[in-house]
């Protein structure tokens, strides 16, 4: 039986953090721009294909499909 196909909204942070990682890891090998270094539309269409990424992860078992819980703020203000 296949496994069905997850949904993941753009909002879901592991989207971002492998965006940012795959950026990261281009500027590192070929010296394209940082995540910083973007623009905001850059940034905004470099999510789909980081979410098809996850999906593909998820798909082969790689990861658990479930977005892991909202984690609670530790920063105290400083």
């Amino acid at each position: 039986m296949p496994m069905p196909r997850p949904h993941i909204e753009m909002d879901d942070p592991r989207v971002l953090a492998l965006a940012r990682w795959r950026q990261q890891l281009s500027h590192e090998g070929v010296f394209n721009p940082t995540w910083k270094a973007l623009t905001d539309e850059e940034r905004e269409q470099s999510l789909p294909e980081a979410r098809n990424y996850l999906k593909a992860a998820i798909r082969a078992g790689l990861i658990p499909p479930r977005r892991p819980p909202e984690r609670a703020s530790t920063e105290t203000g400083r």
